[in-house]
């Protein structure tokens, strides 16, 4: 993968609970895999990944499960503070209505 293409670095990315699955509807290299995780079995609110909600605080929907270290991933998590900017990761979390897209 050149860099020109790869993505910016999410919480997610340095998250113990970040699982992906194949996406069997995939149409491109875009949606290839389906990111889930403990606190969202189906998927992951896109306003947490790739929208950069700061999941270290709740988040409608997560059954109180947040975020939580990899271990090894420290690198990943300090340039996702870097990157991502401090009002997009501190916005308030949408109502449960508009958690699930």
């Amino acid at each position: 993968m050149s860099p020109m293409s790869r993505r910016s670095p999410v919480l997610c990315d340095a998250c113990a609970h970040f699982r992906q699955r194949v996406n069997g509807d995939s149409r491109t290299t875009a949606d290839r895999y389906i990111a889930y995780c403990s606190a969202f079995s189906e998927a992951i609110p896109r306003s947490i990944s790739p929208g950069g909600y700061d999941h270290r605080r709740p988040y409608p929907g997560d059954n109180g499960i947040m975020f939580e270290m990899k271990d090894g991933k420290e690198k990943i998590l300090a340039l996702y503070e870097k990157i991502t900017p401090e009002d997009r990761r501190n916005r308030v979390a949408p109502d449960a209505t508009e958690a699930v897209e």
